[in-house]
């Protein structure tokens, strides 16, 4: 009865193992493979704010159509929208004065709006 004992014992003690050894390698895969995710998230977001904000190198001009579809993209950052919002407000005010930014202005209150309802919704889900 005692060597039925210790051999299943050994053999859960393998099982153990071999389990150990399949997840411990998937999970530092995933692990990292997250990490490479966020990085990237992180550095498209940044990327977007300097499309958005910063003039066109070639010609020095800021792109209109260009700032519209960043300012649309930026809805797809939700880990961000705390200071997208506090940016986009502040855009909001300095280009306000300007009638030439017109659209662009009504795209970030679009984009304001997404996130507004994106938090509240996200809140009571």
């Amino acid at each position: 009865m005692e060597s039925f004992t210790n051999e299943f014992l050994l053999k859960i003690a393998g099982l153990i193992i071999t389990l150990l050894g399949i997840i411990v390698p998937m999970y530092k895969f995933i692990s990292e493979k997250n990490l490479k995710q966020r990085d990237l998230r992180f550095n498209t977001y940044h990327l977007l704010i300097k499309d958005l904000v910063e003039p066109d190198k070639e010609t020095g001009k800021i792109m209109l159509d260009r700032q519209i579809a960043t300012c649309f993209e930026l809805r797809h950052f939700p880990e961000y929208f705390e200071l997208t919002r506090r940016i986009l407000c502040d855009l909001y005010s300095q280009w306000g004065q300007d009638t030439r930014n017109e659209r662009i202005l009504k795209e970030i209150k679009y984009t304001l709006k997404y996130i507004k309802i994106y938090n509240y919704t996200f809140l009571f889900s």
